[in-house]
């Protein structure tokens, strides 16, 4: 007993300091009207939080600034594919000084990174897509690291361009392996399957990784500085201990709603796909579905702040536009989407509270050879965090149980 009680103490100690921590973070945010924009500001402010109120803070010295260097490298460039030797050998300055940074609240070492990081991207994105328009040489025999433990940083650009070569390459095996097991089996099953040439399938091949490769390029592309921060301030955060986190108010504020299984917005559920923001579907009982116009299918073209001047969300990252989308309850937002017919439609829709149901425990009877059995599901835990009279899982738990006792059930899953 004494094991299962001494852990289930250290599991609450580690659960109180997560949210005494982001309580504490949280707090310090809400002193300002919206997060401060100063870096020197959201680090001194973080660095504060962790200090007060962790029930064990690191020392900030040489072996903290260390963990911190590597971590972060690590975050950036965790493939070892876009850096170089060199690179690591400029920023190595940085290794024994990043606390002294963190005390005084600059932010050198991560502008450094991220000018240096920059730079090779877009090195990275003309090496990976060099090779893709003709075949490769299959016939050499060659190899590649794809361990990024024993991986090793490019000692040049030149080898930075050939590992690119050979990851391409790679990837256009791995496809055409894919390919041609597939073709295969479709023969066996049936003698009238057209078959593709070799060529046909390498083609094929090369297209899709072209395809993958752009994709993935342009999601990172997606990351602006702010992004970044957020990583390097996370590099700190759990270098204090695994369970103390940085939010971002974006993620702050999906986190609540993962919580809380509620949002203030206008329910409707959205998904990106060929740069398109299109909604998957709405909410039942939501703002959208009150309101009437806005149908699964449509494609989000514009987002307007009542009556200000609509902003295009056209190629936007799908998070920045449900920042737009979303709002206070009681405010307007008007929603200008494509319908399938081709037509534009300009929505106007007062935001309000979103319960999302799916969140919530629910129970059902299940009539098993004659005996009635409670099932209650409980897709994740929630709590009120920040609002008054939400809702919370043990409430409602407990209530489930009640009912299902109510029913006479003979057991319980």
């Amino acid at each position: 007993m004494s094991f299962y009680s001494n852990n289930l103490k250290r599991i609450s100690v580690a659960l109180v300091t997560f949210l005494i921590v982001l309580t504490a973070i949280l707090y310090a945010f809400a002193r300002f009207k919206s997060p401060p924009q100063d870096k020197k500001q959201l680090l001194t402010m973080i660095m504060d939080g962790i200090n007060q109120v962790h029930y064990s803070p690191q020392t900030v010295d040489d072996a903290f600034s260390n963990k911190i260097f590597n971590e972060f490298i690590k975050r950036v460039d965790n493939n070892k594919k876009f850096l170089l030797q060199s690179d690591i050998a400029e920023l190595s300055k940085y290794k024994n000084s990043l606390d002294d940074e963190i005390n005084i609240g600059s932010t050198d070492f991560f502008i450094a990174v991220i000018s240096i990081y920059n730079n090779r991207f877009l090195q990275a994105y003309r090496f990976s897509k060099a090779h893709l328009d003709t075949p490769f040489n299959y016939e050499k025999d060659e190899s590649i690291e794809t361990d990024e433990d024993k991986s090793t940083f490019a000692k040049d650009t030149i080898e930075m361009e050939d590992g690119w070569r050979k990851y391409m390459k790679l990837q256009v095996l791995q496809q055409l392996y894919e390919a041609t097991e597939k073709q295969n089996k479709a023969k066996e099953k049936s003698d009238t399957v057209k078959i593709k040439s070799f060529t046909e399938l390498e083609a094929d091949a090369r297209a899709k990784v072209k395809k993958n490769n752009e994709d993935f390029f342009k999601r990172v592309r997606e990351l602006d500085e702010t992004d970044w921060y957020a990583v390097y301030l996370n590099c700190i955060a759990n270098i204090e201990d695994p369970h103390t986190e940085y939010f971002p108010p974006v993620d702050k504020q999906n986190f609540d709603i993962r919580m809380s299984g509620q949002l203030e917005g206008i329910g409707a559920q959205l998904q990106q796909r060929d740069g398109d923001i299109k909604i998957m579907s709405i909410v039942a009982g939501s703002a959208s579905w009150r309101q009437g116009q806005l149908k699964a299918g449509d494609v989000i073209i514009k987002v307007g702040q009542g009556a200000q001047e609509p902003v295009s969300v056209e190629g936007m990252r799908l998070d920045k536009a449900i920042q737009l989308i979303r709002g206070k309850k009681g405010t307007e937002v008007r929603i200008t989407v494509r319908k399938p017919d081709g037509s534009n439609l300009a929505v106007p829709i007062i935001r309000d509270v979103v319960v999302l149901e799916a969140t919530y425990a629910q129970s059902v009877t299940i009539n098993n050879n004659g005996k009635k059995i409670g099932y209650i599901r409980l897709p994740e835990f929630y709590t009120p965090i920040g609002k008054q009279g939400g809702r919370g899982s043990s409430d409602d738990v407990k209530k489930e149980l009640l009912k299902l006792e109510a029913e006479n059930v003979e057991g319980i899953i």
